[in-house]
């Protein structure tokens, strides 16, 4: 049964969906910051664009707290996912 779920079609469509979601939505954010320039406010250590970078060549489990738990927003999505889809919500 747990097999069957995992593989069907259906559950891959509502995963690819959810993907889709999220990379718009960063994109949508990521054009918004691009549009006004990569600019640092006073209080900001680094850019949008050298913190992107930082962000991406760093493991995860050498990132903050902070960073991890904003990870875990998105991979509660799927886990949700993935729990109706086998009914136990």
């Amino acid at each position: 049964m747990l097999a069957q779920v995992l593989r069907s079609p259906e559950l891959l469509e509502e995963m690819a969906a959810l993907e889709h979601l999220r990379w718009s939505g960063w994109e949508t954010y990521r054009e918004s910051i691009l549009e006004k320039g990569d600019r640092r406010k006073p209080e900001d250590p680094e850019t949008h664009l050298e913190r992107w970078k930082r962000l991406r060549e760093t493991p995860y489990r050498d990132l903050t707290e902070a960073e991890k738990e904003s990870d875990r927003v998105e991979a509660r999505k799927t886990r949700d996912l993935i729990i109706v889809a086998l009914g136990l919500e």
